[in-house]
């Protein structure tokens, strides 16, 4: 009569099952970690291309307000403060970069600063609109203004012939007036010797 073998115990299985459940847990918290530091890292960029965009149409709507002059020194005046604060970055770049796997960024505030960042953005765009639209419209008016004060010399031309011309009726007529008044003096003294001779003719006929 053969002897059976011996069943293993849940004892002797116990230490195989906990190796097993602790390799999944680390398995989990590293993927959890990458899929955070991937989520971190688009974020990042994502919010850095807002702010790169954000700094670019504020740069516009400064350079538009000022004058060509002033534009070029504060153009000067920004790129060496920018070339100056880039190199601050590049030479602590380390640093930010040692700050940055350090951070535990939350979802949703990123979510809300993003969110923040592109209602700025849609800000600026519109008022960078608007302000096209004003300069739009104030080059329409100028135009019609100039096209206004074309018109307005013409007419001054047309009046100033037109009253050349009345001077020169004006003239024609005080000529003619003079000329007939001429006349009908002529026509009198014409008459009051004709007067005479007829009577001076009367008198001989008696």
């Amino acid at each position: 009569m053969s002897i059976p073998p011996r069943r293993k115990s849940r004892s002797d299985n116990q230490p195989i099952f906990s190796a097993i459940i602790l390799v999944l847990v680390m398995i989990s918290i590293g993927g959890s970690y990458f899929f955070l530091q991937n989520e971190k890292n688009s974020n990042q960029e994502f919010i850095n291309s807002i702010s790169s965009k954000i700094t670019v149409i504020e740069d516009k709507l400064s350079i538009t307000n000022e004058d060509s002059v002033q534009n070029m020194q504060t153009f000067t005046d920004q790129m060496a403060f920018l070339d100056k604060e880039v190199r601050k970055l590049w030479d602590h770049r380390k640093g930010y970069l040692k700050n940055f796997k350090e951070l535990d960024l939350n979802a949703s505030e990123n979510k809300d600063q993003i969110n923040n960042l592109i209602g700025k953005s849609q800000i600026l765009d519109d008022k960078l609109d608007s302000f096209d639209n004003k300069i739009e419209l104030a080059n329409d008016l100028q135009t019609k203004i100039t096209t206004l004060a074309d018109q307005i010399n013409n007419l001054k031309e047309v009046i100033e012939q037109n009253q050349e011309g009345l001077e020169a009726v004006d003239q024609y007529r005080i000529q003619n007036n003079q000329k007939i008044t001429e006349t009908l003096n002529r026509l009198n003294e014409i008459s009051r010797e004709l007067e005479v001779i007829q009577r001076e003719l009367g008198v001989k006929v008696r």
